[in-house]
């Protein structure tokens, strides 16, 4: 994962810490974390500043998107056929749990909050998109 100055074109800062190609990344309203998903079936979530990883969350396969809420409380992870939303409000970390775990009708492959609501939007390969709520109803 790589940070880019546009104007320069240049890369600022790199971040290592997957094993696999990184898929995607979000970064929260604040700028101060990003998330990045991956085909080594993690998602990092990183402290921008200083370029260093402050979990890694597993998934047991491939991570395809990775997407944070309007206020930085939560983040979504999808892999095949489950969608995981994390409190990152709290002290996340390797053994945390996710708040919400659904299984999905088909591939996911990609995700996102809609607006400042707790509801996700996601894209799914048989069936288009799909806007859900926060009681994992997908």
């Amino acid at each position: 994962l790589r940070l880019w100055d546009i104007s320069s074109a240049e890369c600022v800062r790199l971040y290592r810490g997957h094993t696999g190609a990184v898929v995607d990344v979000a970064l929260s309203a604040t700028g101060a974390l990003a998330a990045s998903a991956s085909d080594d079936a993690t998602v990092v979530v990183w402290d921008i500043g200083p370029a260093k990883p402050m979990t890694a969350l597993r998934h047991g396969e491939p991570v395809s998107s990775v997407a944070f809420s309007a206020d930085g409380k939560l983040l979504a992870t999808v892999s095949r056929r489950r969608v995981r939303v994390w409190d990152c409000a709290g002290a996340l970390n390797e053994s945390s749990t996710p708040v919400l775990s659904a299984d999905t009708t088909g591939p996911v492959l990609g995700v996102s909050f809609l607006g400042e609501t707790r509801t996700l939007v996601g894209c799914l390969h048989n069936d288009g998109a799909r806007a859900n709520d926060d009681r994992g109803h997908l």
